[in-house]
């Protein structure tokens, strides 16, 4: 603050101001005035770092959902079960029910960012933060993922780094989602990094929903680990996946779950839930 600047004081003790004070001269003034002006100048300080911080806030474009789509880039994933992966995804985000569902939610938009992940020291943002809020961008989005390369380097099995990489994203979010998600996708059990119990209470201490999508190909029973020691949070659920060929299937009626909001409680068993009964649900124009 131009005001703010560095005040000398004198012996004096009268507080002297007979007429505006050139440039490079000193103001007068006795110590209590002095200390009083100071605390004045913290005190505005104060404020503008504060007003910044709400300014940046508010700037924030509000959405229906941010949601984080990692996928398993381990070893245990090869070239072929990477882009089925792709493939699925692509394709999820140019469904018609897809980009229905996005239009039905209050606001008409969602934040999407995708995160590749193996071992706890390999996570990769390999498509940033992107608002879909229509057909159009739900189609420009899925473009960008059916041309996105394998960018995080093959290794072990983190799921606790994919938790870890999803949270530093939500930190960079340019939105502020009404929900949170991460849906993570995988074919094998947590064996790097850190407990994967310590990552999952921090995520769901910020209110964070965690989903799962088990493909089955590897780990026949991975569906039963991930519902135990990985979702939490808000009508959290596991979807199955046979394997990488199912996946295509999988993660469109996961996206349509995730985006409506249902709980599993209102479909009955996540498998027997189908696509015919996301479908059925009746079409509610997004508040005006």
């Amino acid at each position: 603050m131009r005001h703010c600047q560095r005040i000398n004081a004198t012996q004096s003790p009268v507080f002297r101001v007979a007429r505006p004070v050139p440039a490079g001269h000193h103001i007068f003034m006795n110590g209590s005035f002095r200390r009083l002006r100071e605390v004045i100048c913290v005190l505005a300080g104060t404020f503008g770092a504060t007003v910044g911080t709400l300014t940046s806030a508010s700037a924030q474009l509000p959405v229906d959902i941010e949601l984080v789509l990692a996928l398993d880039c381990s070893y245990s994933v090869d070239s072929e079960e990477f882009s089925l992966q792709v493939l699925g995804l692509s394709d999820a985000f140019r469904s018609p029910e897809v980009i229905r569902a996005i239009s039905d939610g209050q606001f008409g938009r969602i934040g999407v960012s995708v995160i590749q992940w193996s071992s706890y020291q390999s996570q990769e943002q390999a498509i940033a933060w992107s608002l879909v809020s229509g057909g159009d961008s739900a189609i420009a989005l899925s473009s960008r993922i059916a041309n996105m390369p394998r960018v995080t380097a093959e290794g072990a099995t983190s799921i606790s780094g994919a938790l870890a990489a999803a949270l530093d994203a939500f930190q960079r979010s340019p939105f502020s989602g009404s929900r949170r998600v991460i849906d993570v996708s995988g074919d094998g059990r947590n064996n790097s990094g850190p407990e994967l119990a310590i990552l999952r209470a921090q995520v769901l201490a910020q209110n964070i929903t965690i989903n799962g999508l088990a493909i089955l190909n590897d780990v026949p029973t991975l569906d039963y680990y991930y519902r135990q020691q990985l979702i939490g949070g808000p009508a959290a659920f596991v979807m199955r996946a046979n394997d990488y060929d199912d996946y295509v299937r999988a993660i469109r009626l996961k996206l349509l779950k995730e985006i409506r909001s249902f709980p599993i409680s209102d479909s009955g068993d996540d498998e027997t839930d189908g696509l015919a009964y996301l479908l059925s649900r009746p079409h509610i124009p997004p508040a005006q």
